[in-house]
């Protein structure tokens, strides 16, 4: 049989407050197409399918419908879903039993027995090919939240233990997980998207997966990697963030074919995903141009009318000594060329003299791009004001204007 590995949507995601809706709308239907053509029995999702917790209506709507698409034009197609750590478990579990009719077996978190023990009872999903045989038992374990590294590893124990009591013999074994594996290359995880997590799920060490198992399927790291023999992680389907704009993104095709006298093995293929809306920076994500280049590049693009959902996303790194004009003035030279989203970061960590760059005077520089400018020294690492904050920031000043006046 053929199961497909994805993971790390993040559906209703934005990119310094500009949705992706497109971007992901693309991607559904590319993986729609690519289910119908490479006639694949299931497919895992493991985790992340939202970006938070409380999703807008636009995530829910792209999520329903392509769960209706795919049941529609794959009626025999196999869903399983875990949640993440930006998921709500209670959100996925509410339509569990409903969804599970239409074979979509969601498993949001883990339940408590009376005992207090967590409940595996739902992570056990047999997985069946075309001829109604069970050729896979799958141990959906979702994100298990701050649980200390014994309880993360009690639990895989115990799947484990009923995965293989219930498995046919020639069965694969086959586990899922949304955690960072201790020995993944946690150097190029991303910090702008990829949420820290805390217990035993921040660094679980490999040894929870065991020999047998043929394939564990993990979310949380969105960069595509294998961090031990039959473990993978698929990514995220879009670069999140500027900083994952340098690698492919990708889905995993696992292929489970017998073997005589044993379980059956696992054989992983890497899909690459088509990106529909190109991420640029400039100079590069390790060098930075002056206000002036800037100005420049941006005057040399083609003119267009704002808002196309296709053209490329655009970061511009400036030197130290730019201030917030020299930022409003780049995106007023934007408005009218082609491109979906300017956004200009300035470099902190070059020191220059204080006569480098002229300095606009306060008189003719409004209260907003003070306030801007001041946010952006104040927290360097969040240089984009919040719309709450801005908004509050707006409505003082109108206050103090009407008092003035």
């Amino acid at each position: 049989m053929r199961i497909l590995h994805t993971s790390d949507w993040h559906l209703g995601a934005t990119l310094k407050d500009h949705p992706r809706d497109f971007e992901h709308a693309r991607f559904l239907a590319w993986l729609t197409q690519r289910l119908l053509e490479g006639k694949f029995d299931a497919i895992v999702i493991a985790g992340d399918i939202f970006d938070n917790a409380n999703p807008p209506s636009r995530a829910l709507t792209l999520w329903y419908g392509w769960l209706a698409e795919v049941i529609r034009l794959l009626p025999d197609l196999q869903l399983v879903v875990i949640g993440g750590n930006h998921d709500s478990a209670a959100r996925l579990d509410a339509p569990a039993e409903l969804l599970r009719a239409l074979r979509i077996h969601t498993v949001g978190g883990l339940g408590r027995l009376e005992d207090g023990q967590p409940d595996i009872g739902p992570t056990l999903v047999p997985l069946r090919n075309a001829a109604g045989e069970v050729r896979v038992v799958l141990g959906a374990v979702p994100f298990l939240g701050a649980c200390s590294t014994f309880d993360v590893q009690r639990v895989y124990e115990r799947v484990v233990e009923a995965m293989r009591a219930e498995a046919p013999p020639t069965a694969a074994l086959m586990l899922t997980g949304h955690l960072y594996a201790a020995g993944a290359k946690g150097a190029q995880r991303s910090k702008d998207s990829e949420r820290e997590m805390v217990g035993g799920v921040e660094a679980t060490s490999v040894n929870v997966f065991p020999e047998d198992v043929a394939y564990t399927a993990l979310g949380h790291l969105h960069l595509p990697q294998q961090p031990a023999e039959n473990v993978w992680y698929a990514g995220s389907p879009i670069p999140m963030s500027f900083s994952e704009q340098d690698y492919a993104h990708r889905v995993l095709q696992i292929d489970i074919e017998a073997v005589e006298g044993g379980r059956a093995r696992a054989f992983t293929t890497s899909i690459p995903i088509p990106r529909s809306v190109e991420m640029q920076t400039w100079p590069s994500r390790t060098a930075a141009m002056s206000v002036a280049e800037a100005a420049l590049r941006i005057a040399a693009l083609p003119q267009g009318e704002p808002g196309e959902d296709g053209w490329p996303l655009v970061q511009i790194r400036l030197a130290a000594g730019a201030t917030a004009v020299d930022k409003r003035a780049l995106d007023e030279r934007a408005v009218s060329k082609r491109l979906r989203l300017l956004h200009v970061d300035i470099e902190r960590s070059v020191t220059q003299s204080d006569d480098a760059t002229p300095r606009a005077r306060l008189e003719d520089v409004s209260p907003q791009i003070v306030f801007e400018d001041a946010w952006r020294q104040a927290h360097p690492d969040e240089p984009d004001v919040p719309p709450d904050v801005a908004a509050a920031f707006a409505e003082a000043v109108a206050a103090y204007t009407q008092v003035q006046a």
